[in-house]
C-alpha cells in the first residue's frame, strides 16, 4: 500500500513537473517575442530620432542658389529686375545641402565674408548678430538649436 501511495505521489509530481515545464517553455517563448518586439521598436525610434534631428544647410552665391533651383527671385521692377529678392524655392534637391545635426551650435563659415539667411529660421535663437534683413558676418552661432530649426529643417545661406 505504501508503494502504491508513493507511485501515485510520483505520478502527481511528474504531472506537476510537466505542467511547470510547459509554463517555463511558454514564458520563454513570450520573453523572446517581447525581446524581438523591443528590438524592432528600438530601431524604429532610433531611425525616427535620427530623421527628426537631421537638418540641412547650403551656402551659395546668388547665381549658385538660382542655378541649383534652391532659391527663386521675387518682386522687383519687371523690365529691369531691380529690387528683386531671393526667396527659398518650394522644391529642394538635397544633393547641394550639407547634412547636420539639430544640436550643432556652430556653422563654420568664412569669418571675413558677409552672408544672408534666406530661409525662415528664428534669428532670436542665434548668438550671432543678424540684421533685420537677415545679414550677418562670419560663422553662424546658434544659442537655442531647437528654436532656431523650428521654422524649417532646411537652411539657405546666401554668400554675398
Amino acid at each position: 500500500m505504501a508503494l502504491a501511495s508513493v507511485r501515485v505521489l510520483v505520478a502527481d509530481l511528474r504531472m506537476r513537473l510537466d505542467d511547470l515545464q510547459h509554463q517555463v517553455d511558454s514564458l520563454t517563448a513570450y520573453s523572446r517575442a517581447l525581446h524581438d518586439e523591443n528590438d524592432r521598436l528600438t530601431s524604429i525610434i532610433t531611425a525616427e530620432a535620427m530623421r527628426d534631428s537631421t537638418v540641412y544647410y547650403v551656402v551659395g552665391t546668388r547665381k549658385q542658389l538660382l542655378d541649383w533651383h534652391l532659391a527663386r527671385e521675387a518682386g522687383g521692377v519687371p523690365l529691369t529686375g531691380w529690387g528683386r529678392t531671393l526667396q527659398p524655392a518650394e522644391l529642394r534637391d538635397s544633393t547641394h545641402f550639407t547634412v547636420g545635426h539639430m544640436r550643432s551650435r556652430v556653422l563654420k563659415l568664412d569669418e571675413g565674408r558677409e552672408y544672408q539667411l534666406l530661409s525662415p529660421q528664428s534669428t532670436s535663437a542665434l548668438e550671432t548678430h543678424v540684421s533685420a534683413d537677415g545679414v550677418f558676418r562670419g560663422s553662424l552661432r546658434i544659442r537655442e538649436p531647437t528654436a532656431f530649426w523650428k521654422g524649417s529643417k532646411w537652411l539657405l545661406i546666401l554668400a554675398r
